[in-house]
């Protein structure tokens, strides 16, 4: 469970603004989680269950880091991964960077409306540490080093001046 995950995957999809937003939805949505599993199909309406379990992994139909519902997004699940396993589309979505593409996605047709954790304001919460998280992975994948606070260094003793400078005869002015 990592925020710093999270947010290393939403800065390369999303501007800043839209990853920190994204980070944000990720913490009530997953736990920041990148192997979460929810929405068992047992949540369901008795009547919609059997059309749920047809997309489930061992029951479940939501996974990873954005919690990626594979009964609604099952056409681009099996276009991105090749394949028509409602696990093997888990394991895929259990990648970050992998959760994240498809998440853009989703935003891009539907908003962030597509997401429990932004329609009931979940993520506002969150919002703080998400702001931190994609800072700290802008700086990353910018290929900076951190910021890390050191002691300054000690300062040494000088030598003294003739070490540095040798002596020399006084000159003596012109004309006398």
């Amino acid at each position: 469970m990592s925020i710093d995950l999270a947010a290393r995957a939403a800065v390369k999809v999303w501007p800043t603004a839209d990853a920190i937003i994204a980070v944000a939805i990720a913490g009530p949505e997953s736990g920041y989680n990148a192997q979460a599993r929810g929405d068992h199909y047992s949540i369901f309406p008795p009547d919609q269950q059997a059309v749920y379990l047809q997309y489930a992994c061992d029951g479940y139909t939501s996974f990873g880091l954005w919690q990626i519902n594979t009964r609604w997004h099952y056409p681009e699940l099996s276009a991105l991964t090749g394949q028509v396993d409602p696990c093997l589309w888990a394991a895929w979505l259990f990648d970050p960077d992998n959760n994240a593409r498809l998440a853009r996605s989703i935003f891009d047709s539907q908003g962030w409306e597509a997401w429990t954790a932004y329609n009931t304001g979940a993520y506002v919460a969150y919002y703080p540490q998400a702001a931190l998280a994609v800072a700290r992975a802008l700086v990353t994948t910018a290929g900076l080093p951190p910021v890390v606070p050191v002691e300054p260094p000690l300062l040494a003793v000088a030598p003294p001046i003739e070490a540095v400078i040798p002596p020399t005869e006084p000159v003596s002015p012109a004309g006398s």
